[in-house]
């Protein structure tokens, strides 16, 4: 198939001995008539291109053809031509691309990119207190929510016996007697404690003499109230805090 013919003659116009001789002195290709085998590397610039065709580092829009083309408004295109194909692009920091499209880096994402409304239900397990801070605002944190931290039940106590504390708790208590009372309390982590922390005494003559006690017990400790008063008129309670 011919690639060039000859287009434009000249005004002159020679008689011969065998007719007319029109002459023509320009040649150009013809239509439809070059290949990509008659086109040498880099002869075609890109001026040179239609905008259907693919140019990198633009976005990609639909040709009315119904191919993909460069758009070549997209000045923040989200593909690019790299690896030897389109690709979409990434940061690289937060989202790279695998062997089976885009995922997520490990350590992807960071606290700048949360928007501060993740549900309790996101959270996995306990936040440890080193990744905690302190609460400094009032109203944030509901009693009901609290553990740990109320008094128990009552329990009545006997006086001079010794009793182990399963929880941090309060001996409380009084004895009333006339002329002479007295109540001392005990705690430390012997059995029986030997250590006194609290030592009440009351004498008046011709009345009626109260002494009341309140004694603070560690979990784990024993405790013990002496009382000196025969055993009459006097009451010791135990009240846990906590479980």
């Amino acid at each position: 198939m011919a690639t060039l013919a000859i287009t434009r003659k000249t005004s002159n116009t020679l008689v011969t001995s065998s007719g007319f001789n029109t002459n023509y002195d320009e040649i150009e290709a013809v239509v439809n008539a070059l290949t990509a085998g008659n086109l040498a590397a880099d002869s075609v610039t890109a001026v040179k291109l239609n905008v259907d065709c693919v140019r990198a580092d633009y976005g990609l829009s639909q040709h009315t053809t119904g191919a993909l083309q460069v758009d070549v408004s997209d000045t923040n295109p989200g593909l690019e031509i790299t690896d030897g194909g389109v690709r979409v692009k990434v940061d690289d920091s937060s989202i790279e691309r695998a062997s089976g499209g885009i995922q997520v880096k490990a350590l992807g994402i960071t606290d700048a990119m949360l928007a501060g409304s993740i549900s309790a239900g996101k959270l996995a397990g306990s936040i440890p207190d080193s990744a905690l801070s302190q609460i400094t605002t009032a109203s944030k944190v509901s009693t009901s929510a609290l553990t740990g931290a109320y008094l128990g039940s009552w329990a009545s106590i006997s006086g001079n016996t010794t009793y182990l504390a399963a929880t941090d708790g309060f001996v409380v208590g009084f004895a009333s007697r006339g002329t002479l009372v007295t109540l001392r309390g005990y705690t430390d982590a012997s059995n029986p404690p030997t250590t006194e922390r609290f030592n009440g005494r009351n004498s008046q003559s011709g009345v009626t003499c109260s002494v009341g006690i309140c004694l603070p017990v560690k979990k784990g400790n024993y405790y013990k109230v002496v009382e000196d008063n025969g055993g009459a008129g006097y009451a010791l309670f135990f009240i846990s805090i906590g479980s």
